[in-house]
């Protein structure tokens, strides 16, 4: 689960996004080969802050 709320003011926008709001454990892929298993987790919470500026 992923969000994003921004603000837009002239030429300047501000948005403030988080990912795995949840932090939800998750496995990207997985696999078995020869008797073993293989998976990559998924990534943890995440957010941040992004600014753009048009000139």
């Amino acid at each position: 689960m992923w969000a994003k709320i921004g603000i837009a003011k002239n030429n300047v926008e501000l948005e403030i996004w988080g990912k795995n709001l949840l932090n939800t454990y998750y496995h990207t892929f997985y696999f078995e080969s020869f008797g073993n298993q293989f998976f990559q987790k998924g990534k943890p919470f995440q957010w941040g802050v992004s600014v753009n500026v048009s000139l």
